[in-house]
């Protein structure tokens, strides 16, 4: 390794908390935080990208870097392949910036060496050629590939373009979003990891809450070791993917040790495509991450845009994203994603994931539109005005017995069918996990929704009990507060004690499960909890119970409105709203009508006419489909 030690130059861009709300600041003055992606920048995208205000930039993924790996050998290193593409960006862009995404992942050579810290799986079958990655709990991994990116940011630095480097994104597993590798074939009984858990690496039936707890903590570890790599090294920016919000049950590939990370001073910027379900023209396509919770933490959240539009190619594509079948749709999905953002006060960036794919006038204006009213609204109030908070439990599901944490179809069911109905209420919600659940931030809010807590913890039931009073509804789901763990079982008892209410256990009762990415069959769930539906009413509270996922927004609208809590619309739209932007995605056609909690002068940001001044209502026709914005001043 170099010996040469380089001056840290100071970087314009910084994250930092203002008024609770996380922003990206450029010489201490906030800046929307939008950006265009591609796999190496191309010479048009970058012009056009440029031309509408998108000043920086964000680029390379996993292919690259497996046919070009920048440690070739023992302590021998080729930064030519990067030196080249980041060099042709800066000729074409030399004002713009770059958060180059830069793996971690270990090199062919090294893996050969190194046999006994790859990744193993429960089934020995499994281990072959084409699947061999490092463990996360590897240590000789962090510490030789760690050196390996601290030679590559030194290299860095003293490129000529250095000071338009603004961060790094530090990417690993497949793809780069620090799951598991072949999460499916139940990772990890490498040395590494028995080293780690101090023990034999039980079957996967037979895996507690301990072997999780070390499983989901290695790869944060991971990340904590490289991102204090680029903070020892520079001044830059530090962005992961972490922190995901998955529906389906595999628990293996889940980041289920957010709170660790959120805990972490050397990363700055958290990032995640949007749910992969429900992304069609109409539906909500909400964040496949906890946008209230990052925020808490004063992390900067990036959503990253990873539609298609029909320029890309016609494929169904891994994860199943949806490609626009025509330009308007395309475009009522990128005025989607941009309200999701501008109204929850986070970042985006726009993923060229088939190049080419925004190379039509109509998408740049978009792109334009959205730096436009994005810069507007960092002259305006922008924190959320939710009164209603839903909660997920991402880390007591490892507490229960092993077959139901793989084969808890009741997980997959409330995070996909009943999550978007939350987005038709027609009030905003916050999205939270329990881990970062304390009475004193839950009591601004008139509802409280628990998605998914069976296996609730004992602290965060003494923090949702001591909430009760004030006129709050708390809305449960299947099983709630069920698991006992001083028991290790299922009673009534301990659901009674969360909710107030009277159960009985049953050895099942029928619950929805998915057969396809489409399809949904009617099964069953074990164990059972009667009845399937209670309510209570307290006079200080209220509590509500639903054991099947199929409550729509109509009824989750009716507790609103016993609580008080204000409706901006009852149209069952799909609707956000920060202080000052509000977006409609429209499930169907007909005439809208927007209420307001106080007086606001209400501008359309698509046609930038002005609807009136000092208004509490309004109203306007849209089609299914249509994304409406307004900013609210």
């Amino acid at each position: 390794m170099s010996k040469t030690i380089l001056e840290k130059k100071q970087n314009p861009f910084s994250v930092r908390n203002i008024n609770g709300v996380p922003r990206l600041l450029k010489n201490g003055t906030p800046v929307f935080p939008l950006m265009f992606w591609q796999w190496t920048i191309e010479e048009d995208d970058a012009k056009n990208a440029h031309k509408t205000g998108v000043d920086i930039f964000t680029c390379f993924g996993s292919s690259f870097f497996r046919d070009h790996h920048y440690w070739i050998g023992e302590k021998q290193y080729d930064f030519d392949p990067l030196d080249q593409k980041i060099s042709e960006f800066f000729r074409l862009r030399p004002e713009s910036y770059l958060i180059p995404r830069i793996f971690v992942t270990a090199p062919q050579w090294w893996l050969e060496k190194h046999p006994e810290e790859q990744v193993q799986f429960s089934d020995s079958s499994s281990q072959n050629s084409k699947n061999n990655h490092e463990s996360f709990a590897s240590e000789l991994w962090k510490r030789e590939q760690g050196e390996a990116l601290r030679v590559l940011l030194r290299h860095f630095r003293s490129m000529p373009w250095s000071d338009r480097i603004i961060g790094i994104h530090i990417a690993g597993g497949p793809c780069g979003e620090w799951h598991w590798w072949y999460d499916g074939q139940t990772p990890d009984y490498s040395l590494p990891m028995v080293v780690r858990y101090g023990k034999t690496i039980p079957p996967p039936m037979e895996r507690d809450a301990a072997y999780y707890q070390t499983f989901y903590s290695s790869a944060v570890d991971a990340i904590e070791h490289f991102c204090r790599i680029v903070k020892e090294e520079s001044d830059w920016l530090t962005v992961v993917f972490y922190g995901y919000f998955l529906s389906y049950n595999n628990p293996n590939s889940h980041h289920r040790a957010l709170h660790q990370l959120l805990e972490l001073d050397c990363v700055d910027i958290l990032a995640a495509p949007h749910t992969y379900s429900r992304r069609r023209p109409g539906e909500d396509a909400y964040f496949r991450s906890f946008p209230a919770t990052v925020a808490k933490h004063g992390k900067l959240l990036f959503d990253e845009s990873d539609d298609r539009t029909p320029l890309g190619k016609r494929t169904y594509a891994s994860g199943g994203r949806i490609i626009a079948d025509t330009p308007h749709d395309a475009i009522r999905m990128l005025r989607r994603e941009f309200g999701n953002a501008i109204t929850h006060c986070i970042g985006l960036w726009y993923m060229d994931i088939d190049p080419g794919m925004f190379r039509a006038p109509d998408y740049w204006a978009e792109i334009e539109r959205a730096c436009y009213w994005g810069n507007r609204s960092l002259t305006l109030p922008c924190r959320r005005v939710s009164e209603i908070a839903v909660l997920c439990d991402e880390t007591g599901q490892y507490h229960l017995p092993a077959k139901h944490i793989f084969n808890n179809k009741n997980i997959e069911v409330l995070r996909e069918r009943q999550f978007s109905e939350f987005c038709k209420i027609g009030s905003p919600f916050d999205f939270y996990t329990t881990d970062d659940v304390d009475a004193k931030t839950l009591s601004q809010y008139r509802i409280i929704v628990l998605l998914d807590g069976v296996a609730v913890s004992d602290r965060v039931r003494k923090e949702l009990r001591a909430l009760r009073g004030d006129n709050r509804a708390f809305i449960w789901f299947y099983g709630a507060g069920a698991f006992c763990y001083k028991s290790g079982k299922y009673t009534a008892e301990a659901m009674s004690e969360l909710t107030g209410l009277h159960f009985e256990l049953a050895p099942r009762q029928p619950m929805p499960y998915r057969t396809s990415f489409d399809n949904w069959e009617m099964g069953e769930s074990e164990p059972g909890f009667l009845p399937w539906e209670s309510m209570g009413d307290f006079g200080t509270w209220s509590s509500w119970y639903f054991g099947l996922p199929n409550v729509l927004a109509t009824k989750l609208r009716e507790i609103a409105h016993r609580c008080g809590v204000f409706l901006y619309s009852e149209s069952n739209d799909v609707l956000s709203v920060s202080e000052s932007a509000l977006m409609l995605h429209c499930s169907s056609s007909g005439e809208k009508t927007i209420r307001l909690p106080s007086p606001k002068i209400v501008t359309d940001m698509i046609s930038g006419i002005q609807i009136g001044n000092n208004i509490r209502e309004f109203r306007f026709h849209a089609n299914a489909g249509d994304t409406a914005l307004f900013e609210l001043a």
